[in-house]
């Protein structure tokens, strides 16, 4: 894969054999092949590769853009003769979940992380974990080592300044401030934001009231998308709903009262909600619009199955990740509770009558671990036996109850602090990006508010913000800052 993205350009005429040495002295002992660093990179390629962000193209041109970048840094660590890299900053956006590809509906996450060693094998392992990836197999690369001088070269800062070379440390240096202050970006970007969001407000209100009359003509609860899409796609996706309706008038009586659903595929989900795939033809939405009925029996058995493990698992919740817009189908939703009462739930109940009725369970495949989340909820693979489980949830239920009680605190703190920043600011909307934990949403909220004569935030009056971990300005002009923001 390495292969087929852009590699560094080639060291500069005049360069000397002296510089050479520094950088095999910097750049440390360990070294591994080309093919090495593929296999070993093989889970990142799987999680960030373009791709599989076909019907996302903002994410996968990040993604094809930093992946060209880090290809680069990659094979400049890997050969000799080259002066050694600068520091490299990049933003992946990385699937949430394990294969198969077509659990991608599942969502992705945002990871920036700036890579600064030049040991090769270090890096392999930094990118991993920054992406929170498995590096167990890294204990298995074919490693060669070259000798290692006696003692650390550091060359003296007019050798660089003669030479004509970067300094490693002045590098590493700048790549810590790189990142430009919250007044900064906004006094150069928010001009540009300004204006996308004054061309995207008519645009705006004619989906809303397109939505109204979709709702109303064809009796529907609700119309929904999975994810933030922008108005455009919004825009196009009504439209075609609506040639739809118009031109297979039969529909209605299947629709009537229903919640549709725009995800990545078509479908009925685990809440009995029409799944619309938006990349998917009117024959695709018919099949699945038509299937809704066939599937009651289905839905029925899935309510059935899941009130069965809430009694063998005494009362506690089964969740989603977002249930306002799960991308669960209902047959895996079933199936997954069926392979759950095979290899746990076949004998008498784990707990007693009531016990865990306060907690909330995930249930995941079986490529996931048992595990407590952060807000406090137990994510649990299907496949996990039943003393496993039971040991599991025993041992971390009240852990589990203290970190739900302190998500819902920071819940309501992150929301009271976001209003504030609406009033006090004056900006239109202040929301945080899909996973973004409270407590960032909270403390990014906080800081705003410390600051609320400087000129600089003048630049969010009136905009919609959304706090996530990097800093853009999407097509409808919502301007994205980072959480973490330099002052």
């Amino acid at each position: 894969m390495l292969k087929h993205l852009s590699a560094l350009s080639a060291p500069t005429a005049g360069w000397c054999p002296v510089p050479r040495l520094a950088v095999v002295a910097r750049r440390g002992l360990a070294n591994i092949s080309a093919t090495d660093v593929t296999n070993a990179l093989r889970p990142f390629y799987f999680a960030v590769h373009p791709d599989f962000f076909g019907q996302h193209p903002r994410e996968r041109a990040v993604n094809e853009s930093s992946l060209k970048r880090l290809n680069g840094y990659l094979e400049s660590l890997q050969r000799p003769d080259t002066r050694a890299p600068h520091p490299l900053h990049v933003t992946f956006y990385v699937r949430t979940t394990q294969p198969p590809p077509a659990t991608i509906s599942a969502g992705f996450t945002p990871v920036s992380f700036t890579l600064l060693s030049g040991d090769l094998v270090a890096t392999v392992r930094d990118i991993l974990s920054s992406c929170r990836l498995p590096t167990q197999h890294l204990a298995g690369l074919n490693v060669r080592h070259s000798p290692a001088p006696d003692r650390p070269i550091k060359w003296d800062k007019t050798f660089y300044t003669f030479t004509g070379q970067k300094d490693p440390d002045e590098e590493m240096r700048k790549a810590k401030v790189a990142e430009p202050t919250l007044g900064a970006w906004l006094q150069r970007h928010g001009p540009t934001a300004a204006e996308r969001l004054q061309k995207s407000l008519p645009l705006r209100t004619a989906v809303q009231r397109l939505k109204e009359e979709l709702c109303q003509r064809m009796g529907l609860q609700d119309i929904r998308w999975q994810r933030q899409w922008g108005v455009a796609h919004k825009n196009s996706q009504l439209h075609s709903l609506s040639r739809m309706g118009q031109q297979f008038p039969q529909l209605a009586q299947h629709l009537k009262g229903q919640t549709l659903l725009f995800t990545d595929q078509s479908g009925v989900n685990a809440l009995g909600h029409i799944m619309l795939g938006i990349t998917d033809v009117h024959h695709h939405w018919i099949k699945a619009v038509e299937e809704h009925p066939r599937l009651a029996m289905v839905l029925a058995q899935l309510r059935a199955a899941e009130d069965r493990a809430r009694r063998m698992l005494g009362g506690a919740s089964l969740a989603q990740r977002d249930p306002n817009v799960s991308g669960l189908s209902a047959h895996r939703a079933l199936a997954r509770l069926n392979l759950m009462r095979e290899s746990a739930l076949r004998g008498p109940p784990l707990f007693l009558p009531g016990s865990l009725r306060d907690l909330r369970l995930i249930l995941e495949g079986s490529e996931c671990s048992l595990r407590l989340l952060e807000s406090g909820v137990f994510e649990v693979p299907v496949t996990s036996s039943a003393d496993a489980l039971q040991m599991f949830i025993a041992g971390n239920a009240r852990e589990a109850r203290a970190r739900m009680n302190a998500t819902q605190r920071l819940e309501a703190e992150a929301l009271a602090l976001a209003k504030e920043c609406v009033e006090r600011l004056g900006a239109h909307r202040v929301r945080g990006e899909a996973g973004l934990p409270p407590a960032a949403l909270a403390e990014c909220c906080r800081r705003l508010l410390l600051l609320p004569t400087a000129p600089h935030l003048s630049g969010l009056r009136g905009m919609r913000v959304c706090v996530s971990r990097y800093y853009s300005v999407s097509q409808d002009g919502e301007v994205v800052i980072p959480w973490q923001w330099r002052g």
